[in-house]
């Protein structure tokens, strides 16, 4: 199933919002989140809107299938910090398209187009992404790439050029 990238202007950002609410809701599994009881909903996204700021290094991008919305990918420039190009920010895939391949063909497609040093992280407890970005990397780069665990930050990073 072939997915398109669709870049999210500012005039689309509360589309992004809303799935935030979803991704977050995932996360809820892995880190201390709460839906706040007034409202019903989990806290926002933290400086979301900042992404559409002139200085901005984040390109987000809607994941569609279908003409469907499927899910969602931020991608930072990093412009040579931390030793890398880009760093996936953010990807989800909402539950309905998940094991169909839209995750894997949305990744290889930002790598393909961001082409550099990439950075990937997972939180070290999320095991179902580590397996999803360890089978997508290793079978992109055939093997060739470095992984990192940071304790101090609960974090499992993978280091590979596109």
């Amino acid at each position: 199933m072939r997915i398109e990238l669709v870049q999210v202007g500012a005039d689309k950002k509360e589309i992004l919002r809303n799935l935030m609410q979803f991704y977050i809701y995932d996360f809820s599994t892995y880190l201390d989140l709460e839906v706040d009881g007034a409202t019903g909903s989990y806290p926002p996204y933290p400086d979301l809107d900042k992404w559409w700021d002139a200085s901005s290094r984040h390109v987000p991008y809607l994941l569609k299938s279908g003409g469907c919305i499927a899910g969602f990918a931020s991608v930072e420039l990093l412009e040579g910090r931390r030793n890398a190009d880009y760093y996936m920010t953010e990807f989800f895939v909402l539950r309905k398209y998940r094991r169909l391949g839209i995750g894997s063909d949305a990744a290889v497609q930002l790598f393909d187009k961001y082409q550099g040093t990439w950075l990937v992280s997972q939180i070290s407890t999320n095991l179902p992404a580590q397996m999803f970005w360890r089978k997508i990397i290793k079978k992109y780069t055939a093997g060739n790439y470095e992984e990192d665990s940071h304790f101090e930050n609960r974090q499992i990073t993978q280091r590979f050029s596109s």
